[in-house]
């Protein structure tokens, strides 16, 4: 930049301000009023952006103490109707059992045999007016008529017209009668049995296992399902064409296991059915094959 360039630029920066000074002086509110259509022109002159030499200063926007009020009053209206929700909200209270009841009155039952819940269930009444069914068992008996001996197992060692068991849940009581038939066994041997395949380290659920027994109920000849899970019933294998004793299939509580020390071949297998000291039924089936795993 050469000096004439310098005294030049000196020059047009006093006439800025010269024009600044008066601009300033001639909208002074103190001295005269200002017409809305020239404040334009006095805000247009005050660009100082392109003079290094003026110092530049911003103008603050004046508060606006009625937005403020405005959110500070929702502020407070939504913690008060926050504050009375809470206060007025019910407290969530635990339902308390009101009574229990039998989904049935009656079931069915075989002299000689220990006692079979299956399908028997215990509606439950809460005081909130909702029901919850679960099913009765052993462990809920608290008294029985006096043919039922009262072990674990609930035998019925004889007839009686008034049998029955009471069952407890939560402080209340409920009676189930109970209707005898005498049950005889008949032959020796079972009259149908299906087995599903069986496989090395599997378990068999007992459902899928089919036991029936020829038996005379009340002079009436039918035949009866065995529950397969029952502790009178038993499995053992025998591998064909061999000497080794037989192999007895380990029961759990979910089904028949066999274990994976049973080998893969064919076998024979044995079911059998302890009816009473004096009495057993059982059969045999050949070629019987379990595969590995």
């Amino acid at each position: 930049m050469t000096m004439e360039d310098v005294v030049e630029e000196i020059a047009e920066i006093k006439e800025r301000k010269k024009v600044l000074k008066e601009l300033k002086n001639k909208y002074n509110p103190k001295k005269a009023t200002v017409e809305k259509s020239e404040l334009g022109q006095y805000k247009k002159g005050l660009d100082f952006s392109n003079d290094t030499g003026i110092k530049k200063f911003k103008m603050k926007a004046g508060k606006k103490p009625f937005i403020i009020s405005a959110i500070v009053a929702v502020v407070v209206i939504i913690a008060v109707i926050t504050s009375v929700f809470v206060v007025l909200k019910p407290k969530t209270e635990v339902a308390a059992l009101k009574s229990i009841a039998l989904t049935q009155e009656t079931t069915s039952q075989y002299v000689g045999e220990t006692l079979d819940l299956r399908g028997v269930n215990l509606l439950l009444t809460y005081s909130n007016n909702k029901n919850k069914k679960i099913s009765a068992t052993n462990a809920m008996i608290t008294s029985c008529s006096d043919n039922i001996l009262p072990d674990t197992n609930y035998t019925i060692t004889s007839q009686n017209s008034n049998t029955f068991v009471n069952f407890s849940y939560g402080g209340f009581t409920v009676k189930l009668k109970i209707n005898l038939s005498e049950i005889v066994y008949e032959g020796d041997e079972f009259a149908k049995i299906s087995v599903p395949e069986l496989k090395q380290n599997t378990t068999i659920s007992y459902s899928d296992i089919l036991i029936l027994a020829n038996v005379k109920i009340d002079s009436n000849e039918t035949q009866k399902r065995i529950d397969a899970g029952d502790e009178s019933v038993t499995f053992t294998i025998k591998a064909s064409e061999s000497s080794d004793e037989p192999i007895e299939l380990v029961k759990t509580a979910t089904g028949l296991a066999v274990p994976s020390t049973v080998s893969a071949g064919n076998y024979t297998l044995t079911i059998t059915y302890t009816v009473s000291s004096t009495k057993t039924i059982s059969k045999t089936i050949e070629n019987v094959q379990v595969f590995a795993e």
